[in-house]
């Protein structure tokens, strides 16, 4: 059981916008965007949050306070928001590393009090947490940090508990890597094992500007295009992309070398 406590501006001793004593006083009203000072807020069903980074080199930290994190809680419940976003503010274009860290207690507090995902937002890929994976990595307490690393063209993401590395996630994380306007439907991400055995990931699917790639958890991914040329189908045939996405995904292979 969770109490969300907050200041009472007013001083008169009734939570502003409180229903009453039932329901966990729950503010009958959406919290207006920027109303409690903090950089969060809340439309068409996420609440975002946009905590300062601090660049050093090419890495850039980012550290969400206590009272960022309660608040993203507070509107996310008080307006049923299905994604928490954390959107770090003040990364510039020569970031290759960017870690984010939300208290232990926050995570714990979207996992329970929320049906919402956990969306870390920045320049070099966006990783989606889902609900169910937030209380247990809260578990060890201190803080929760999701970690992204681009490095040509593949892109590393870790999460550790309390500064423990994380090797699996309860549903998995999805990882969007942005992509160029021009990668087609042959366009894959590739697994890289810790033994250097690299394998296609099936699942992953390149849309307009990014790559969509399902993983069970921490990995290192390479962003290639897999396309696979056949003498029998021209690049002007209906069927050349549905050939290129298949065959560069490893579904099928074809008959023979060409």
């Amino acid at each position: 059981v969770y109490a969300l406590w907050s200041q009472n501006p007013s001083g008169n001793g009734s939570p502003s916008g409180n229903t009453g004593s039932s329901g966990g006083g729950t503010s009958s009203n959406p919290t207006p965007p920027g109303s409690s000072g903090l950089d969060v807020a809340t439309s068409a069903g996420s609440t975002t949050g946009r905590p300062a980074a601090t660049i050093s080199g090419g890495t850039a930290v980012v550290s969400v306070s206590t009272a960022m994190g309660g608040e993203i809680v507070k509107q996310a419940v008080d307006n049923g928001s299905t994604y928490l976003t954390i959107t770090p503010d003040g990364i510039t274009s020569g970031v290759d590393k960017v870690e984010v860290a939300i208290p232990a207690s926050t995570a714990a507090q979207i996992g329970s009090r929320t049906n919402a995902s956990l969306i870390i937002s920045t320049p070099l890929a966006d990783v989606a947490i889902p609900n169910s994976a937030l209380y247990g990595l809260s578990n060890a307490g201190g803080a929760v940090a999701v970690t992204t690393e681009k490095s040509g063209n593949a892109v590393t993401v870790a999460v550790t508990a309390n500064g423990s590395s994380i090797t699996s996630v309860d549903g998995g994380i999805t990882l969007t890597v942005p992509t160029s306007d021009s990668a087609g439907p042959g366009t894959v991400a590739i697994l890289i094992h810790e033994d250097g055995v690299r394998e296609t990931v099936r699942k992953s699917v390149a849309g307009s500007g990014s790559i969509t790639i399902p993983l069970d958890g921490p990995a290192t991914v390479e962003i290639v295009d897999n396309s696979k040329p056949f003498a029998d189908v021209p690049a002007d045939s209906w069927m050349a992309d549905s050939v290129a996405f298949v065959s560069a995904h490893e579904l099928f292979q074809g008959t023979g070398e060409n």
